[in-house]
């Protein structure tokens, strides 16, 4: 028996539209929904994908969609020498990671025996720098602000890099339901 999935909304920004996509977790696994062709429907409003839920039978989880802002992610690649915001970054290399498992494509940001301690380090300098992350520290801790090295601004990069292409090449707008 396959995986049993919940169905949220995701919300995206990239070349300053809007876009709506559906977004399942299961008990191991989450992903972006693709559909027969393993292409990634994309909507222009909350109404259109609600209504492309109902009809193709997926009972969708209501919250609240958070913003995935991939123009962040677009606009830092022009120039990746300049400050990394760690909730924009990690908020981009989780959807890429959703992009990547929906459309069953290798990711340089998954996790993988040769990948695992590089792509853990760099996964967790960004992790704690955020609020989030900070959490996790003692009472007291002072904010952390990561430094990164040449290689690692390179690694992050390419996670970027590779992600945004692999959801630019699946993703199509459905204009009408």
């Amino acid at each position: 028996m396959g995986e049993e999935w919940e169905y949220f909304i995701s919300w995206y920004k990239l070349d300053r539209e809007d876009g709506y996509l559906l977004w399942k977790t299961g008990d191991a696994t989450d992903a972006i929904y693709t559909d027969a062709d393993g292409r990634i429907p994309s909507f222009g409003s909350i109404s259109q994908i609600t209504e492309f839920a109902k009809e193709s039978g997926i009972t969708l989880v209501h919250e609240e969609p958070r913003l995935q802002n991939l123009d962040w992610a677009k606009n830092w690649l022009k120039n990746p020498r300049v400050f990394i915001d760690c909730r924009a970054c990690l908020t981009a290399w989780n959807f890429f990671l959703d992009v990547a498992e929906g459309t069953s494509r290798r990711f340089a940001g998954q996790s993988g025996e040769r990948r695992q301690a590089w792509r853990g380090k760099i996964y967790d300098k960004l992790f704690f720098g955020t609020s989030t992350g900070m959490l996790l520290a003692p009472p007291e801790t002072p904010p952390y602000k990561p430094r990164w090295n040449k290689d690692e601004r390179k690694f992050i990069a390419k996670v970027l890099t590779q992600g945004m292409q692999i959801f630019r090449r699946y993703v199509y707008w459905v204009e009408e339901v």
